[in-house]
């Protein structure tokens, strides 16, 4: 009877299974660093625990902690961050719900909007300079479409309980045709009606921080008739081509502002609302255009600018910028790098959730990494001899 050895006990089956057992594994090793590669590029940490070192990790952790609840974290955050993405990213989320994580919103929409001054003169009531600052921070601490600080009827009193209608109203009917978020808190309308052109400046600040914009906005094309930029002009009985200039771009938006009082109050009725820089009235009865029109949209009133600026794509993108500068420490005009520019779309499909976005941030390589990127920067130039 014929024995029949065992293949493994075979020399040549043993080449083939070890050169077959070769190729699986250089297989499953090519198809594990091209699925990091791709994760690396949506930067997802999570997926990607090989390309993070361990002091990368606890470093941005320290940094995340610092920003987000103002503390160095625990000895048990450190060591957790320091196992791995999972770890790291599960210990930056934690930080994300707290009373402290409300403060530092509170007080990163403080920096961002500049908001406050002296109390406007004759002022019944005295204007919260805070309460924009307290929208924003509600509708980030609630998971709401960020857009919301821009379409928003409701306000936040100091212990962040939601009012129906800011104090810029008199009724809930009339904030509900004309309230817009931020736009329409006292605390934004009264820090800049107290300046020179101000209702120009009140559009300007709206353009500037929410669609990161010039002003004028380059898109608008012809935004007044011929007959309404003569009619603006005539009360100062001025031909000069200047103030021709300067009224057929600014007006449009500027007439949005018109209805609002020194101190930030919604009133009906247009004129005599507000004054020159002497506290004299200002000629605005002649400036008020029907249906003002700002990228070929109607724009009656601030609610429709409001809305006009959180729809278009240039919100995502300006918040996008706003907070990756704020996580990294950067001016807010800073340019946002070319690596982090894919988190503008993922913050649209997200809802534009900013604790989301936030977490995204702390979470990509940008921001794990950016110790040695800043270090490798650093670094003096080889001397090769050739320098005088």
């Amino acid at each position: 009877m014929t024995t029949i050895r065992p293949l493994l006990k075979s020399k040549r089956a043993n080449v083939l299974l070890v050169a077959l057992t070769a190729v699986i594994l250089c297989f499953q090793n090519c198809a594990l660093k091209g699925m990091q590669a791709t994760v690396a590029s949506n930067g997802d940490l999570s997926n990607e625990p090989a390309n993070y070192k361990p002091t990368n990790l606890t470093k941005a952790v320290m940094s995340a902690a610092k920003t987000f609840v103002n503390r160095l974290p625990t000895s048990a955050e450190l060591e957790q961050a320091a196992t791995g993405a999972d770890g790291y990213q599960q210990v930056v989320a934690s930080y994300l719900g707290n009373a402290q994580f409300r403060a530092a919103m509170f007080r990163e929409h403080q920096n961002y909007l500049k908001l406050g001054g002296a109390q406007p003169p004759g002022a019944p009531t005295p204007v919260d300079y805070d309460q924009a600052a307290r929208l924003g921070t509600h509708i980030v601490m609630t998971d709401q479409d960020y857009g919301n600080v821009l379409k928003a009827v409701f306000c936040v009193d100091a212990n962040y309980q939601v009012q129906p209608f800011c104090d810029t109203f008199t009724s809930i009917a009339a904030a509900n045709a004309n309230a817009a978020g931020v736009l329409t808190t006292r605390a934004f309308i009264s820090t800049h009606k107290d300046k020179k052109a101000f209702n120009f400046r009140l559009v300007n600040e709206s353009f500037s921080k929410f669609n990161c914009a010039a002003y004028p906005d380059s898109g608008d094309a012809n935004p007044m008739l011929h007959a309404q930029i003569s009619s603006t002009v005539h009360p100062w009985g001025s031909t000069s081509q200047n103030c021709y200039g300067c009224h057929r771009t600014l007006n449009p938006k500027a007439t949005t502002y018109y209805y609002y009082t020194r101190d930030g109050r919604f009133t009906a009725n247009a004129t005599g609302t507000t004054r020159t820089d002497a506290n004299n009235p200002s000629t605005i009865g002649d400036l008020v255009l029907a249906a003002p029109r700002v990228n070929g949209m109607p724009v009656n009133n601030v609610r429709d600018l409001g809305r006009l600026l959180a729809d278009d794509q240039r919100f995502d993108f300006c918040m996008t910028k706003r907070y990756v500068n704020f996580m990294l420490g950067k001016e807010y005009d800073a340019e946002l790098p070319d690596g982090l520019t894919y988190l503008a779309t993922s913050f649209r499909e997200s809802g534009r959730n900013v604790r989301r976005l936030l977490l995204s941030i702390a979470t990509s390589a940008a921001y794990v990494n950016r110790g040695e990127l800043f270090q490798m920067q650093a670094e003096p130039a080889v001397d090769n001899g050739e320098a005088e």
